[in-house]
């Protein structure tokens, strides 16, 4: 395999294009580690296809995305574009995404509440290249499980609306506390016990709730209270996020769960259009918004457990096969590109 050593500006560099409206705009807010955003329509400066785009608030979310369309971005997510013909856009996105690189990337950071990322430390990130060859061959590799994870998110997706479409068919059982549904509140911990720098215990806030991994736990004596499978739900600052796929430590979410209701009944119900609702009628403030009240009326629909328990486990089984392919995809990376 011939080699040779670059600096990341001797491939391509960071581009400001013009400012463009799209309604595939891409965020800090909505980009996702490694994944699509969840696009909104906006202004922003344009991207092109086959760009690499990466997140530079608090580089260690690792927030980059190869685009597969046009769009637009918001400032803090740079644009860089491969110019170098001795190198792959897909390869260097790789590179860009493994541990190595983004570890850099945090290193040479700047700021502590909420870091950002030096593009001009980035532009002189060295590392080997392959030719394009054997480029292609490593691309070859990882290309079919990064398909195999676009194929089940979509499923995983797919399910969700199955909930709510079961939801919306479905009349009201009556109220959860009738049937002896437990609301626990998480727990708030000594701050000192929290940190911003990944750990093995997620430390369950509402961005964690809304899939915003932010903190987790520094102390070894804190054990985990949340499972993959438990509900969890957010009545505080951002009302309303469900979740069904947290393993943790709850600091600022409700657990949710019952001796006689299955849990993918309660999610059903907590998803649906009519609990949403009920939320925001019951929430106060302004700023900082709370729906406490409201859990004395949410309600609980008239769902067989026959009919959305499978699809509940299928849905949790694929979360986890996506954990499974991220590993499997960051060792490959770790294999064949450092």
């Amino acid at each position: 395999m011939a080699i040779k050593e670059y600096k990341l500006q001797e491939i391509g560099k960071f581009q400001n294009y013009e400012i463009v409206f799209s309604k595939y705009h891409v965020s800090t807010d909505n980009m996702e580690a490694h994944k699509m955003p969840n696009f909104y329509p906006k202004s922003g400066n344009y991207f092109p296809k086959n760009s690499i785009l990466m997140s530079n608030i608090r580089p260690y979310f690792n927030k980059v995305w190869y685009s597969d369309r046009e769009g637009s971005k918001s400032p803090n997510v740079l644009c860089f574009i491969v110019e170098n013909k001795n190198a792959m856009s897909k390869y260097i996105y790789y590179l860009i995404r493994g541990t190595k690189f983004n570890n850099f990337w945090s290193k040479t950071s700047k700021g502590t509440t909420m870091p950002v990322g030096d593009k001009n430390a980035l532009l002189n990130y060295k590392f080997k290249l392959p030719n394009l060859e054997d480029q292609q061959e490593i691309i070859n590799i990882i290309e079919p499980f990064e398909r195999l994870k676009i194929y089940i998110s979509n499923f995983i997706d797919k399910i969700e609306i199955l909930f709510l479409k079961i939801g919306e068919t479905s009349k009201i059982l009556g109220k959860m506390k009738d049937f002896n549904i437990k609301f626990e509140k998480g727990m708030n911990i000594n701050s000192k016990f929290i940190s911003n720098q990944k750990s093995n215990i997620l430390f369950i806030n509402v961005s964690a709730i809304n899939n915003k991994f932010n903190k987790w736990l520094i102390n070894n004596d804190i054990k985990e209270n949340v499972e993959y499978g438990d509900i969890i739900l957010s009545l505080d600052g951002t009302i309303g996020i469900v979740n069904n796929f947290l393993k943790g430590f709850n600091g600022y979410g409700y657990k949710i769960s019952s001796k006689n209701i299955d849990n993918s009944i309660i999610y059903c119900s907590l998803i649906d259009r009519r609990n949403k609702q009920i939320m925001i009628d019951n929430s106060t403030g302004s700023v900082i918004k709370h729906s406490l009240n409201s859990k004395n009326e949410l309600v609980l629909l008239d769902i067989k457990k026959e009919e959305i328990n499978k699809l509940f486990e299928l849905q949790i089984t694929y979360k986890k096969w996506l954990i499974y392919l991220n590993k499997i995809i960051k060792k490959l990376i770790e294999i064949y590109i450092y």
